[in-house]
């Protein structure tokens, strides 16, 4: 990118900084709002310089006004409020505004930090001979063939129980018809997905199978799990500018205006989800586009931000940072919790809210307990995770790492399968950071089945290239 814009984005910051400070001596929301939005609108001007290195960061900060700072602006330029004038009081509203305000700072302080010290390495990285990547190639289409059947019906059994006995019903479990080894071997969809599309397959072979992956995130929506449906075409989109930045002999797999033509049908895919929404809830609705658009930020999670402060003495301290990777790796598993002796929490049970680790499930039993016995959940924020932990200073922590992890995912040169792979996974669920735990994205990626299936297959990899002779990797 060229050294002048950078450096007009940098001093627009710091102005923004300026105006933080300003607006902290004076106390003003106001002007705490207009702040955002211009550091939201500098660094979506940025990533639109180099949509192919900035194409995480672009559809982090897409998702992060989809899920937070979206209700606060449509407010305060529609109705000159921020939309939270009716729960909270204006203390609260400011400290709501200003962790937004850090968090984007930081994610942008991150993400250059990275760039920098990615140009003082020389970054060297192993080459799979060509041999081994053909073998790789043909044996993760094999595996996605075996799963991709059933993943589907997973969905399909999945999408009929919610409609039979309600979306948040499903949440305090539900028994199903299929079989256990069936829904395992479901489970490794995604691995092998993206293990495939990592060997950087043929266009007729990738444009196939992404086919798929949307055929089946059409088929989840029926469920009324938008993120489900929007995630999927928002990662095809990723990759395939990361095939744009990789490749050598001049082919174009997608082109910037497609992303402009993305942005003016935002407002229509944004209002069909939402009326998935109203389905999924089992209520009649007959709204208008924009109506639909209205209420779909309006149902935002930035109010939980604003109830972790209100609640802030008397949420437990249960250490919620890292309470998701507690959870995943102590508390939910049998063998280490047995050797631990620490018993399992049941969701929705007042144990899990008040002595788990789960944010979400404790901030919804304390601001509605009858809708967190139901099933239901208000979700949860890694900056709201992050302030209860640390205060602001752990929002500027993890917001820096997010933006340094968000520019190593788009700007990865490395040629080695099963790290890309995991990283593609990494990031498709570090996109859902604003509304998830602060460490959801480790948690939901390095999976105990996905370890297992990667390990079966590695070792698989191996023996029959060892058996055959393959030519090892090339330096």
């Amino acid at each position: 990118m060229n050294r002048k814009i950078v450096s007009i984005y940098n001093i627009v910051i710091c102005i923004s900084v300026i105006i933080c400070i300003f607006s902290l001596i004076n106390n003003s929301t106001s002007i705490l709002v207009i702040d955002l939005g211009i550091v939201t609108i500098t660094i979506l001007c940025k990533t639109f310089q180099s949509l192919e290195k900035n194409i995480g960061l672009f559809f982090f900060e897409v998702f992060t006004i989809l899920f937070l700072s979206g209700s606060v602006f449509m407010n305060f330029f529609v109705d000159k409020n921020t939309g939270l004038e009716n729960l909270f009081s204006s203390k609260i509203i400011f400290h709501t505004i200003f962790c937004l305000y850090i968090s984007q700072i930081a994610l942008y302080l991150g993400y250059q930090i990275q760039d920098l010290l990615v140009k003082k390495k020389n970054i060297t990285s192993s080459i799979i001979s060509l041999e081994k990547m053909k073998l790789i190639e043909t044996t993760s289409m094999l595996c996605l063939v075996i799963t991709v059947i059933p993943k589907i019906v997973v969905e399909i059994e999945r999408s009929r129980i919610i409609n039979k006995i309600g979306y948040v019903e499903s949440y305090l479990g539900y028994s199903s018809s299929i079989p256990g080894f069936i829904q395992r071997i479901a489970q490794g969809y995604n691995l092998f997905f993206w293990l495939f599309l990592c060997t950087k397959p043929s266009k007729k072979k990738t444009f196939f199978v992404l086919g798929i992956n949307i055929l089946i995130a059409l088929i989840s929506l029926r469920s009324g799990k938008r993120s489900s449906f929007i995630l999927p075409l928002v990662m095809t989109i990723i990759y395939l500018f990361y095939r744009n930045k990789d490749e050598k002999d001049g082919k174009i797999w997608i082109k910037k205006r497609w992303i402009l033509y993305g942005v003016i049908l935002s407002p229509f895919i944004i209002a069909i989800a939402q009326q998935f929404t109203y389905i999924r809830l089992n209520l009649s609705a007959d709204y208008s586009i924009v109506q639909n658009v209205r209420k779909a930020f309006e149902e935002s999670s930035v109010n939980i931000i604003s109830y972790g402060k209100v609640l802030d003495d008397i949420i437990p301290d249960n250490g919620y940072t890292f309470g998701m990777l507690w959870m995943a790796l102590i508390r939910n598993q049998s063998i280490f919790g047995k050797l631990l002796g620490i018993e399992p929490l049941a969701n929705q049970t007042v144990d899990m809210a008040l002595q788990g680790n789960s944010f979400g499930q404790t901030i919804t039993y304390l601001v509605n307990s009858n809708v967190y016995f139901r099933g239901g959940g208000l979700g949860s924020c890694y900056i709201a995770e992050a302030y209860k932990d640390f205060g602001y200073i752990g929002i500027i922590f993890f917001s820096i790492l997010i933006g340094m992890l968000l520019f190593k995912f788009s700007n990865s040169n490395s040629q080695n399968v099963y790290l890309l792979c995991f990283m593609f996974i990494m990031q498709s669920n570090l996109l859902l950071a604003p509304r998830d735990a602060v460490f959801g994205f480790i948690c939901n990626t390095f999976t105990i089945t996905n370890l297992l299936y990667i390990f079966i297959f590695w070792i698989f990899i191996e023996l029959y290239s060892k058996r055959y002779k393959f030519r090892g990797d090339n330096r």
